[in-house]
């Protein structure tokens, strides 16, 4: 009787096919099994493509959200999927992690900015990121005097948002250029939020996909 390791036994196109089954928890459980499997699975397309970073402080979890934060620190993983639920406390606390990471994913739910410059200051470290999608994001103090170009996303594809209400009244999400899929959900779309939209279609000239839903007043 004798062991084999897959790893030495398959060649990389067949272990491919097979980790591309894996689940989220198959992934984490088989990148326990040795420092070989460890080493394989991170940093295999398959464990980046599945694997979610959530990150959260609602309720009662600020003490948790710490912790989860210490440990992804520590780790040489990459991931490219996060999914943040936050208050404006705590985004400061993630920007290092942030700078650590090349997210192409990213999901913004349920976070609140005190003012536009800290939602710049936030989404700048995010430059690589392909698909954003918020929902019920919000800025306390939605001003916005200019001076900075807004943001740069060189790579975003995909921008689905909902209940994002203050980010329409200025120019922060203006220069998207490479943005081919725009969706808008609001409960309320004003005229000031309706011709900022129209300024951003005019300048991004590779636009496939625009959805908007709501009601206009």
């Amino acid at each position: 009787n004798f062991t084999v390791d897959p790893l030495d036994f398959f060649p990389p196109e067949i272990l491919s096919k097979i980790i591309e089954n894996f689940s989220g928890v198959d992934f984490l459980t088989a990148s326990t099994l040795s420092s070989s499997w460890n080493y394989y699975i991170v940093n295999s397309k398959e464990f980046k493509r599945k694997i979610t970073v959530k990150i959260t402080c609602k309720g009662n979890q600020e003490e948790s959200c710490e912790q989860v934060l210490e440990g992804l620190m520590e780790s040489d993983r990459k991931y490219q999927n996060l999914h943040l639920e936050c208050c404006a406390f705590c985004l400061y606390k993630i920007s290092p992690f942030l700078l650590k990471q090349e997210f192409k994913c990213i999901n913004v739910s349920k976070t609140s900015f005190i003012n536009s410059m800290q939602a710049v200051d936030f989404f700048s470290k995010i430059q690589s990121v392909e698909e954003l999608e918020m929902s019920e994001v919000f800025i306390k103090y939605p001003y916005f005097d200019g001076k900075d170009k807004g943001l740069q996303f060189s790579k975003l594809k995909s921008f689905k948002s909902r209940n994002i209400q203050s980010f329409l009244y200025h120019d922060i999400f203006n220069n998207l250029t490479s943005l081919e899929h725009l969706s808008i959900a609001c409960h309320d779309l004003n005229m000031a939020s309706l011709n900022i939209l129209m300024k951003f279609i005019t300048f991004n000239t590779k636009l496939k996909v625009f959805e908007i839903s709501g009601c206009i007043f």
